[in-house]
């Protein structure tokens, strides 16, 4: 499992970024209990998007190797990513939680 508020795989998406090899994330919303947080709430209502769309932001932001599974990635299409973008957080970089 990696999602924004479980990063034990931190240190391995790096050496496979080194390496060009890619990274899925398994559970990357928290599986059965949705990731969440007042910051991530916060941010999200900064932001004007949901919480889930901010982490699913944040993973696609967190190295260039981490992709997305199909149902990760439809929920990514339904947060309305600007065209070219990795984030589906208009105007998000870090969002605020690095």
């Amino acid at each position: 499992m990696y999602n924004l508020a479980y990063r034990h795989d931190d240190k391995l998406i790096d050496v496979l970024a080194e390496q060009g090899v890619a990274y899925v994330p398994f559970f990357p919303l928290g599986g059965y209990s949705p990731v969440q947080s007042s910051a991530l709430s916060a941010v999200a209502a900064r932001l004007d998007t949901s919480p889930m769309a901010v982490a699913l932001a944040w993973l696609l932001r967190r190295s260039p190797n981490v992709l997305l599974s199909g149902r990760a990635a439809g929920r990514v299409a339904r947060c309305a990513a600007p065209q070219g973008s990795r984030s589906p957080c208009p105007g998000c970089s870090d969002g605020g939680l690095a």
